[in-house]
């Protein structure tokens, strides 16, 4: 009786599991604590065609959590270097701060994201979940009506190497060290 209880246990586990993967990565909803608007069902990476007449930053950079003390941020990059930050968890800012980005940096950002394998990757390239409790990282480019997303869960082992360095750079040409924060300082600023 014991063993049938325990085979019913594994198969409710795993139907939950399906159903979980299925429904795609947690707090894919939300946005840096926006919720935004939906795009074509299974939209995670590729591109669509945008005209809703709403205002879209060019670029759009988000590290989502996982169950230890990863960063939770979100930064939008405006054509004319205007940063706006909004950090959630795990960070030493949390909330909203702006910045202008230098015009040699805001160069190097449009060479960066100009990079043709970028808009090459496959639909659901990244978003798979081989290892859990890994965070993840979106981008959004919004250029002439149109907008490409690269969703990235860490967890993805088939995503390319080169995605990661992509997220890395913008990073660090953004700046966000000043507002993430040290290790130390981030576990304590939760």
């Amino acid at each position: 009786m014991l063993e049938g209880a325990g085979r019913q246990l594994r198969l409710g586990l795993s139907v939950l599991a399906v159903a979980a993967i299925a429904a795609g990565p947690l707090g894919c909803s939300k946005w840096g604590g926006r919720a935004r608007e939906p795009l074509p069902p299974g939209f995670q990476t590729g591109e669509a065609e945008i005209q809703d007449g709403r205002h879209y930053p060019w670029v759009k950079f988000g590290r989502q959590g996982c169950y230890g003390p990863c960063p939770v941020y979100s930064v939008e990059v405006e054509p004319d270097g205007r940063i706006t930050w909004n950090g959630k968890r795990y960070v030493v800012h949390k909330g909203e701060a702006t910045k202008q980005l230098p015009e040699e940096k805001l160069r190097e950002l449009e060479h960066l994201v100009a990079q043709p394998w970028i808009r090459e990757l496959e639909r659901d390239c990244c978003g798979c979940i081989d290892i859990t409790d890994e965070p993840s990282v979106e981008i959004e480019l919004f250029e002439e009506g149109r907008l490409f997303r690269i969703f990235h869960n860490y967890g993805c082992e088939s995503a390319p190497a080169e995605l990661k360095s992509l997220e890395e750079s913008i990073d660090r040409i953004v700046g966000v060290d000043e507002w993430v924060g040290p290790d130390e300082e981030r576990k304590k600023a939760e």
